[in-house]
């Protein structure tokens, strides 16, 4: 049987566009595996918190004891245990933006009358893991404005509870908005594996604290100390909760009590584990790349068929 010319075209056609599609996903391939950026989702301090991970204080430990606080407001009290961690870390663009924040989450006991979050909640950074305290970023809602800010360590060593000073006054402040700042019920919504919405057992359910600060106002903060960090720098943490914004006077997580304690933070249990807000994802070797590239195209090729006349 003879085959007219426009149907032996049509596959070949067919042919081609399957060889395209086949090499189309050995460049693709190619390029996932050179490193090329992945596309980031816009983060939200309402997200839950399997988009966020977790800082640990210890090999697989990241709770905090319950009712440790020194003032006794629940609303004040970090909690967390192995199941439920107390502390949370968030890196990338938020929604309403396109630069890059870093974002913290503590595990609160309740919201406290009046509803609302009005004390103060720190994030001490050791941005060079040598185990001082290089800058602090949180929320301060005490006084007349709410506002999300960046602070410098006073004077002191900076090493430990009782050796740890404030500047008094912030590096640069930030208004709270729905986009940088949350303070919302634990709930199976936001925290699809709690085994608990109560862990500090009185009868009100935890609270989750949320805020996002810019990460550049972050480097720019430590480069004008002489400390350089990118997104994929390591570096550790405090978690701590006060009344004001110049003090640690309430709750300190990984740690049990504890305020005016001259034991180092890591000696504490208060120093996070080293983490980077942008783990390095390692780079594949020229083999294989070159391996992979050239397995598809000859996969490609033997998939070709040769339309019969």
């Amino acid at each position: 049987m003879t085959i007219c010319a426009p149907v032996v075209a049509v596959r070949r056609c067919i042919a081609m566009t399957r060889l395209s599609r086949l090499a189309a996903i050995a460049i693709s391939l190619v390029c996932v595996l050179s490193g090329a950026p992945p596309t980031r989702a816009q983060n939200s301090p309402d997200s839950p918190t399997t988009q966020w991970s977790t800082a640990s204080f210890g090999l697989t430990n990241y709770p905090d004891a319950s009712n440790d606080q020194q003032t006794g407001s629940a609303e004040s009290d970090i909690v967390g245990d192995a199941d439920n961690p107390a502390l949370y870390v968030s890196f990338g663009e938020i929604e309403g933006g396109t630069n890059d924040f870093l974002g913290f989450r503590f595990r609160l006991g309740a919201d406290a009358n009046p509803s609302g979050f009005d004390g103060v909640a720190l994030i001490g950074i050791d941005a060079n893991l040598d185990g001082s305290l290089d800058l602090f970023v949180g929320v301060n809602n005490q006084g007349s404005k709410d506002a999300i800010g960046i602070w410098y360590p006073g004077p002191g060593l900076n090493i430990s509870p009782s050796t740890t000073t404030f500047s008094g006054s912030f590096f640069e402040s930030f208004a709270q908005t729905s986009f940088n700042y949350s303070f919302t019920p634990v709930t199976p919504t936001i925290d699809p594996t709690a085994t608990s919405f109560d862990l500090n057992g009185d009868n009100r359910t935890d609270y989750f604290l949320s805020f996002y600060v810019p990460f550049s106002s972050i480097v720019l903060a430590l480069e004008l100390q002489g400390i350089t960090i990118t997104e994929s720098s390591e570096i550790q943490v405090v978690g701590a909760t006060a009344t004001q914004g110049n003090t640690l006077n309430q709750d300190i997580a990984g740690a049990v009590g504890g305020n005016h304690s001259s034991l180092k933070w890591s000696e504490l249990g208060a120093m996070s584990l080293p983490f980077s807000p942008v783990p390095a994802v390692p780079e594949p070797s020229e083999h294989v790349l070159f391996t992979t590239a050239g397995g598809l195209v000859l996969v490609s090729l033997f998939h070709r068929r040769r339309p019969k006349l």
